[in-house]
């Protein structure tokens, strides 16, 4: 037997006709109401093995019988089972942990690892995010931890309010039925990412030119100390910004080894104007196995 708060599935064992009169036919009883014929409007049966009952009440006992007819219409009732459903899904739910870091952000109890729910969407400070990109694990009791994807990792140092949102299906095929959603309502509940780890790898300068220069137009270099842009040389870039603005388009120049590089891109007209007015927040950030490293800001040399 299984069940949820909606539906239940139960296996039925193969029985005898004791007067040898070919195979059996099987219908379901729920509540000494023939589930079969209610259920399909006709004397639909099902076969031995296994059948499934939905559209029920939630924290809900149900007595279930089974009844076997053979040829000569003889019927018979098998044991009764009283299957309780699981409670109907909240309209709101606590998250019984949050982890700080940019890995490992909440915990779903066990509650909602039951059959029939898809997970939609969480909140930071009220701003939706979807799930793509982000993976999960089961625990061992139950309970499931959900990841940041690097690329949706907010800003370090920075507490969030925390909320959750999860999809309930009323039936076993998620196509039809109702959908049931619930999101959590975490009182106080703050998410922290923890700081940056430290490196010794520094920017030393950047220069950036602009749109009349002779030959690099829009285009920048970032020139690092020692020429290291990572103390590791099994690195990852994950995000440059050039006066508060994340640069998207640029490559990496390997000077020496593999952490031995200087950063070249371009920016658009209205982004060069931008870093013009407000040349300040200006970063590059790292990720390798110790965590993310984010580099001392940086001054701008404009080249007109």
């Amino acid at each position: 037997m299984d069940k949820t708060f909606f539906s239940f599935q139960i296996d039925i064992a193969e029985s005898t006709d004791p007067d040898n009169e070919g195979s059996l036919k099987y219908q379901l009883f729920v509540d000494d109401v023939n589930a079969t014929e209610e259920k399909f409007g006709s004397t639909v049966t099902i076969g031995a093995g296994s059948t499934r009952h939905d559209d029920l009440q939630g924290n809900t006992t149900y007595k279930v019988q089974v009844r076997a007819t053979d040829r000569k219409g003889g019927k018979t009732f098998s044991n009764t089972l009283e299957i309780t459903t699981d409670p109907t899904p909240p309209s709101t739910f606590t998250v019984i942990e949050v982890v700080p870091g940019p890995t490992s952000v909440f915990t779903l109890p066990e509650i909602y690892s039951k059959v029939g729910y898809n997970v939609n969407s969480f909140y930071l400070d009220g701003e939706k995010f979807t799930l793509d990109g982000i993976y999960s694990t089961n625990n061992e009791d139950g309970s499931r931890t959900f990841h940041f994807d690097k690329e949706d990792i907010p800003e370090t140092n920075t507490t969030y309010n925390l909320e959750f949102e999860v999809g309930w299906h009323s039936t076993w095929n998620s196509n039809t039925g109702q959908t049931y959603y619930s999101k959590s309502v975490n009182q106080g509940l703050q998410l922290r990412v923890n700081e940056y780890s430290p490196t010794s790898a520094d920017v030393q300068t950047v220069y950036l030119y602009g749109p009349n220069h002779a030959t690099a137009p829009l285009q920048f270099i970032v020139k690092f100390h020692d020429n290291k842009l990572s103390d590791y040389e099994d690195y990852d870039i994950y995000s440059v910004k050039i006066g508060g603005i994340e640069v998207k388009n640029y490559f990496a120049n390997q000077i020496g080894s593999a952490n031995e590089v200087s950063l070249t891109g371009s920016v658009t007209l209205e982004e060069y104007n931008t870093i013009k007015e407000n040349p300040n927040n200006s970063r590059v950030v790292t990720i390798d196995e110790s965590g993310y490293h984010a580099l001392t800001e940086y001054s701008i040399a404009f080249e007109e």
